[in-house]
């Protein structure tokens, strides 16, 4: 007995002892957080109290961040990250606001600052890189702890309409299922933040992209993509959006209050191209001009609720030929910074430094007591009496099935059934776009998308009336290639003159074509194929054969160097009255195409090389540029004063690397090239620079036609 006594108290003590030394971590983890560290202390206050004097107000800044040391989760697809925020007004500095890892993808804060609401994207992975998603929104309070589902979709902004005095949360609805980075959704609903089941849909008409929706102080105006990259603006009168693309390029943002000044950022991630809704030309402001900055790639920009305040994040540099992405790679590092805009919104005029860490930051989002009372200076937006505006092209919509009118376009249509139908281009090869913003054809070829091409290939392939038309930009040697390919009916230049056919034969003209850029139209009426040269008959009066493609595909363009924009195919043949139309309409366009560009052709040194782009690296883009810096050696044609100079060169296109490149620095090469600021369809395009030396030089474009290697 007494032994068995005796036992029990060994026993008794050991677990005692076990049990005690399990919880003193927690033990002292819970000291930790009922004495504070008077230092600590010190610091969290003197950060929120210099966040506020940067500001001038209280200011609440929420992000996402990835918990692990030298890891990035940029686009937020992990379940490794953190909710992680700072208020000014209550001194605990930066802090955690949950205790478990998740997705915590672009967080928000409502109009008030109150409350914060993040989405957890619940991805499920498939086959390859494939991923779907289920996102669901939560919402959760400045005291930290478990976040409440409010709502199915992903949270993109909150709005409060001042004549209801509603809060609105806006939501992308339907994400599509993709490989690519870039969040695609079917739908923009939104919903009352107290009341999150009253779900209304807001627009349908073409896809939208997630970064980053934002909508102006009076609810007229708001950024957005339709989708990726097609950046600009929605213009809403009586609950109807209308989007109106502004430029190619990436998250796009706009002012919070009713200056209507908005902008897209551009492919090297540095810049913001701004647009005024006024009508006034545009400008370029950079973002990435704090000297923690080291002029790298910067993300995420967002407009907080404050007119004169931006977040960012940044910045991005990856090991120089490193693999993988700058973003992705470059971000383990990431910072959040809050910017301080001049009153017109020209420049960055101070920076914060929020975060200094080893840890990638992303999706940051500010808020400023009183911000919704101040406005930009000078600006306003336009007036819109809701009418709508009439296109100058087409200037027929009747039977459209097909239509393309240039880079800068959205390209849709509304097809006789009344569906929205949008067209789709895949280039191939050394496919690209030019000045005009057209399609250049010199090395490559388009493949129209096969839901956008099917209903051409089911109505011309069926031997069903047709018009084709086309604006077409002649290149030196144009006389020879193919225009079009699709529907069992084919256009070839031969010898400078056109061949035309489909199944039942093909005819030449006697007549060269114009060496100028002109309007060409094509009509098949009862079987016979007609030809019309900026509004006249083009005979074709030679039999001749051509070979025709495979019903299934529509190409454009292929072996020609020439150019090619305001593409449409109609189900019918247009009049007379209608082509007299188009014709005047092609020759009032033409008529404004701006002069040749300075061309100057040099040979010069290679002294500074970028790390190539990757497939990989650049995703969700599919081409890129990559900046090299010469020493200029001879000026062989045109006039150059400057000892360096930096030119832009296409490094891959269509995911597949341009011949020629990388150069060897050290090494002489001929140069051909001309401004970048006479290329504007290029400010979305994705571009690496590593280049120090090109700080301070004005950018160049190579425009010798490059090859890609298959």
């Amino acid at each position: 007995m007494i032994f068995r006594n005796f036992c029990l108290v060994l026993l008794s003590i050991s677990l005692l002892s076990s049990c005690k030394e399990e919880d003193k971590p927690r033990e002292e983890e819970s000291a930790k957080k009922k004495t504070s560290d008077p230092i600590l202390e010190q610091q969290d206050k003197e950060l929120s109290n210099k966040l506020e004097g940067f500001t001038g107000n209280h200011t609440r800044v929420v992000w996402a961040v990835q918990e692990k040391e030298d890891r990035a989760d940029p686009f937020a697809v992990g379940k490794n990250n953190l909710l992680r925020g700072i208020d000014s007004r209550d001194g605990r500095g930066v802090r955690d606001l949950v205790e478990n890892k998740g997705n915590y993808a672009r967080p928000l804060l409502s109009v008030d600052g109150t409350v914060i609401l993040y989405t957890d994207k619940n991805i499920e992975r498939g086959e390859g890189s494939e991923k779907s998603y289920k996102p669901v929104i939560y919402r959760i309070g400045w005291e930290g702890g478990e976040g409440e589902k409010l709502a199915d979709g992903y949270a993109l902004d909150t709005w409060v309409d001042a004549a209801t005095g509603i809060e609105w949360v806006y939501a992308a609805d339907g994400l599509i299922t993709s490989t690519r980075i870039a969040l695609e959704a079917k739908r923009l609903i939104r919903f009352p933040l107290k009341e999150p089941g009253k779900v209304e849909l807001v627009y349908d008409e073409t896809p939208i992209g997630t970064d980053n929706l934002q909508l102006s102080r009076d609810g007229t105006r708001a950024s957005g993509l339709f989708p990726w990259p097609h950046c600009g603006v929605f213009h809403i009168k009586d609950g109807k959006w209308k989007a109106e693309k502004k430029t190619t390029g990436c998250w796009p943002s706009i002012a919070p209050d009713n200056s209507g000044v908005s902008w897209v950022f551009d492919g090297g991630h540095r810049n913001g191209y701004m647009f005024a809704d006024d009508g006034r030309p545009g400008w370029e402001m950079a973002l990435n001009t704090d000297k923690a900055m080291k002029n790298a790639e910067v993300y995420h920009p967002r407009w907080s609720n404050h007119a004169r305040f931006v977040a960012i994040t940044g910045p991005y540099i990856k090991t120089k030929n490193e693999s993988g992405s700058v973003i992705g790679k470059g971000g383990s590092k990431a910072d959040v910074f809050v910017a301080k805009l001049n009153e017109s919104a020209t420049e960055v005029e101070a920076w914060f430094q929020l975060t200094d860490d080893k840890k990638g930051e992303s999706y940051p989002d500010v808020w400023i007591a009183g911000g919704e009372t101040v406005n930009l200076a000078g600006y306003g937006i336009g007036k819109d009496d809701g009418t709508p505006k009439v296109a100058e092209w087409p200037t027929v919509n009747e039977g459209l099935l097909l239509m393309w009118k240039d880079r800068e376009a959205l390209n849709s249509f509304q097809t006789r059934a009344g569906e929205k139908q949008e067209t789709r281009l895949e280039g191939h090869g050394a496919a690209r776009f030019g000045r005009f913003s057209e399609l250049t054809l010199d090395g490559g070829w388009y493949e129209v998308a096969a839901d956008s091409a099917w209903p051409v290939v089911k109505h011309v392939g069926n031997g069903g009336d047709f018009t084709l038309e086309a604006v077409v930009y002649p290149g030196a040697a144009a006389a020879e290639g193919n225009l079009w390919r699709g529907g069992g009916v084919g256009l070839k230049w031969e010898d400078g003159a056109l061949l035309a056919g489909d199944k039942s034969g093909a005819k030449k003209s006697a007549k060269v074509l114009p060496s100028k850029a002109f309007h060409l139209l094509v009509t098949r009426k009862a079987g016979m194929m007609a030809v019309w040269v900026n509004g006249k008959s083009l005979a074709l009066d030679q039999e001749t054969n051509l070979a025709l493609s495979e019903q299934s595909s529509s190409l454009v363009g292929g072996d020609w160097d020439a150019g090619l924009g305001r593409l449409a195919v109609y189900d019918l043949a247009l009049t007379d009255e209608e082509i007299d139309r188009a014709a005047q309409a092609a020759a009032a366009h033409l008529s404004k195409l701006p002069p040749p560009p300075l061309r100057v052709i040099m040979r010069a040194k290679l002294v500074e090389e970028s790390a190539m782009p990757t497939a990989e690296g650049i995703d969700p883009y599919t081409s890129s540029l990559v900046a090299y810096v010469y020493e200029v050696e001879e000026v062989l044609e045109g006039e150059f004063e400057d000892k360096q100079v930096l030119v832009k060169h296409w490094g891959m296109l269509g995911r597949k690397p341009v011949a020629g490149l990388p150069r060897e620095v050290g090494k002489s090469y001929e140069l051909i090239i001309e401004m970048e600021s006479e290329h504007p369809y290029l400010q979305g395009e994705r571009v690496m620079d590593d280049t120090e030396g090109g700080l301070e030089l004005s950018p160049w474009i190579d425009v010798e036609p490059p090859r890609v290697v298959d």
